[in-house]
């Protein structure tokens, strides 16, 4: 099956085999799958450039506390850590707007919600955090209010 092997630290494994039980939740984007599993342990498969691989956010996803839930946008994705963290991978494009990850990451603490992106041409997410503040990652191209308000419902 085309797609059913991805790499990890160098070494191919078997999607097919990291899928076979466990799996609480999937999530995809242009070309790119990602599953959470029980133990919190995130696989991902698909366009290696696009999210694929893991080996970049591998210790992120891993240390501390476990993942509780993953999200996607077109080309970029977002696991939240049952301690409030967001890790985020994939293509994160500026485009001007200064919210590349690397500029926010420090922000990316009690964070409540990061919300799956339904919009085609958006190369980065929201992080929502308990305060409802909302801090943009990559480029995310004017979301009307009710999309923000939508994001924010339900946050205390």
């Amino acid at each position: 099956h085309e797609g059913s092997e991805s790499e990890e630290h160098g070494e191919t494994y078997s999607v097919e085999d990291r899928l076979s039980s466990g799996v609480v939740a999937v999530v995809g984007s242009d070309n790119v799958f990602a599953a959470l599993k029980e133990t919190g342990e995130v696989v991902a498969w698909g366009c290696a450039p696009d999210g694929a691989h893991l080996t970049d956010v591998k210790r992120k996803l891993s240390e501390g506390a476990p993942v509780k839930s993953i999200s996607a946008a077109t080309t970029t994705f977002a696991a939240l850590k049952e301690d409030g963290r967001a890790v985020f991978w994939g293509v994160i494009a500026d485009f001007g707007n200064g919210f590349l990850l690397e500029n926010v990451e420090d922000q990316l603490i009690d964070v409540v919600s990061v919300p799956n992106m339904p919009t085609e041409n958006v190369w980065g997410m929201f992080a929502i955090k308990k305060t409802g503040e909302v801090v943009p990652i990559g480029h995310i191209a004017n979301p009307p209010d009710h999309v923000i308000d939508e994001f924010k419902s339900g946050v205390v």
